[in-house]
């Protein structure tokens, strides 16, 4: 009988360990997965699932020497993690589910023995902001491939648009989703897959180190729809002077507009009114931009000039971006 307690306890201890921690605030509820170095997992917002814990998840992956390591690839060690829920640090324990308004979760790995990740991302409402710093610690290793940021989309996203800075539309297009097509996103900083089925999608856009020999495309395949972003700067000898800051906003939407690319259009050219070749994008966020969305506060129309969650009506979800920038100047 107390054999059989003691496996009982191990094997709940061993569960335990190894489950999925889940994030939940707003629309969006996330997982983190601690065997695949506590990168994002399952990704459901307004309880549909976008995204996948298929083979590399959302995270970074990078080819060190001939071999794939990082997120759902392996070879990730990792170092430390860090959870905060509204300003409030908690303890991160595996199989938990943590709730709040402004969930940020902090994670330090080396990858493929070759390069140190600090990787921060900022849970809120709709969104999910990410920042990503890479330092070389081994300058016998080649890195030749780099993903900085990748997601496995679980949906059938059957059509694609990118942007640049600017919110110009570059492309659009139409993906299968089963036939392994790569799609390359000429100059693009920003691309938004949609499911015309169920009017969802989500929009990736890179605002931080896009100057790095940025490269963004999506290959179809049959178990998910997969957005690479490429930074060629990286493909190179994993020295100590290597040092790479990047940043990259995640949005998830519903949208019925005819075309279905106006609201995700209208998102990169609100967020940002400040000069797009600022690397940090701060918007110069001060005590005046607030006064002004106070002015214009529950107001509902379109073409409002404080409307940075563009969803026509001034709330909660704009003060969300106002907070969000403030804390990353």
């Amino acid at each position: 009988m107390n054999i059989i307690k003691i496996v009982l306890l191990y094997t709940c201890c061993i569960s335990s360990c190894w489950a999925d921690i889940w994030l939940s605030t707003g629309n969006l509820r996330l997982s983190l997965v601690p065997a695949r170095g506590y990168t994002v997992g399952d990704v459901y917002y307004k309880d549909k699932l976008y995204c996948n814990s298929i083979n590399s998840n959302q995270g970074t992956v990078l080819r060190i020497d001939k071999v794939f390591s990082g997120s759902g690839h392996g070879h990730e060690v990792v170092l430390s993690t860090n959870l905060s829920i509204d300003g409030k640090n908690k303890y991160l324990q595996d199989g938990q589910t943590y709730s709040g308004n402004i969930i940020v979760f902090k994670r330090m790995t080396v990858i493929g023995l070759a390069y140190v990740l600090k990787s921060t991302i900022t849970v809120s409402y709709d969104m999910i902001d990410e920042q990503i710093e890479l330092q070389g610690i081994d300058p016998d290793r080649i890195c030749d491939v780099s993903y900085v940021f990748l997601a496995s989309r679980a949906n059938k996203f059957d059509k694609y648009a990118s942007f640049n800075d600017n919110s110009d539309l570059l492309q659009i297009g139409v993906t299968q989703a089963d036939d392994m097509a790569y799609t390359y996103m000429t100059s693009a900083t920003a691309v938004a897959q949609f499911d015309s089925d169920n009017r969802n999608g989500i929009l990736s856009w890179v605002i931080g180190g896009s100057d790095k020999g940025l490269d963004l495309f999506i290959v179809d395949r049959d178990i998910d729809n997969k957005l690479y972003a490429w930074f060629h700067e990286l493909d190179a000898v994993c020295s100590h002077d290597k040092y790479h800051k990047f940043r990259v906003l995640t949005y998830y939407f519903e949208s019925n507009a005819q075309p279905w690319y106006l609201l995700p259009k209208d998102f990169v050219d609100k967020y940002c009114l400040s000069d797009v070749n600022n690397m940090e994008r701060d918007c110069n966020v001060d005590i005046d931009t607030l006064s002004e969305l106070v002015e214009y506060w529950l107001m509902e129309g379109e073409e409002l000039p404080v409307d940075y969650f563009p969803d026509n009506i001034i709330n909660i979800k704009d003060f969300g971006v106002i907070s969000r920038l403030w804390m990353t100047r």
